[in-house]
């Protein structure tokens, strides 16, 4: 038996090879093929080079040329399905994926698995680990905005109901955090020296500058420029998160930054 490997290979570069998506695709299910309730699925992917054991350079120019259109458009179709937010439910402009985010693969959701299970986290959680709320809106239904200053406050009592711990993260429209002078990435309940309101309740400050030192505490830095978004992450959650009787309060814009 060979020693177990955890060495991770770099993936095909799209930047200087438009077909490097699929060879990718290939060599990774190559090592890990689907499972054999797919075959018919994976026998429609081989007739273009796509699959187990499938080499795309013995494809001809015309399929070749097709694939490398579909690696810019479907990427193009993944982020718009992410940003639409119509795979699950809206609450306060949050999302609420679907049920059966974490099992997508199980139950042959492949659009879901594609867009917010892979392109938007990597990977995903089963339910009853993690409840992912994701946003790109404020409360006026506006696209985020790093010029402006957001904040998000939770009432007395409304906190997230987790058995674990929530965090909520910032990330920029690479889907990657963003540099910041605190070093902040996300704030939550385990977050040293976070200040409750004087009612008990909890705002958090969402803007690129910081909101005074004495607010700092609940400040969560956004991007320098362009826009961003944002994940509330819940985990263990508890039943009214599972049932989806809970969903995060909204983001509200308070002011354009001044300068």
């Amino acid at each position: 038996m060979l020693p177990a490997s955890r060495e991770v290979w770099q993936p095909f570069d799209p930047k200087t090879d438009p077909l490097a998506e699929w060879r990718t695709m290939n060599r990774a299910m190559t090592e890990n093929p689907p499972e054999a309730r797919l075959d018919k699925l994976v026998g429609l992917f081989a007739r273009i080079g796509v699959g187990s054991g499938q080499d795309i350079d013995q494809m001809d120019d015309a399929t070749k040329r097709g694939l490398a259109r579909a690696a810019v458009d479907g990427r193009q179709l993944i982020k718009a399905v992410i940003d639409s937010g119509q795979l699950g439910r809206q609450v306060n402009n949050w999302n609420i994926p679907p049920r059966t985010l974490g099992r997508a693969g199980l139950v042959d959701d492949f659009l879901l698995r594609a867009s917010i299970q892979a392109m938007g986290g990597i990977l995903s959680n089963e339910l009853e680990e993690t409840v992912y709320y994701n946003t790109t809106k404020d409360s006026a239904g506006q696209t985020f905005d790093s010029g402006k200053n957001y904040t998000i406050r939770f009432a007395p009592g409304q906190l997230p109901m987790v058995n674990a711990f929530w965090s909520l993260t910032m990330y920029d429209q690479t889907f990657n955090f963003t540099d910041n002078p605190l070093n902040r990435y996300s704030i939550g309940d385990r977050t040293k020296g976070l200040k409750q309101d004087a009612d008990g309740g909890l705002t958090v400050y969402i803007q690129r500058a910081s909101p005074g030192k004495d607010k700092e505490s609940n400040w969560l830095p956004s991007t320098q420029s362009g826009g961003f978004f944002l994940i509330l992450r819940t985990y263990m959650p508890g039943a009214e998160i599972i049932e989806q009787k809970w969903a995060p309060p909204p983001v509200v814009a308070t002011a354009r930054e001044t300068k």
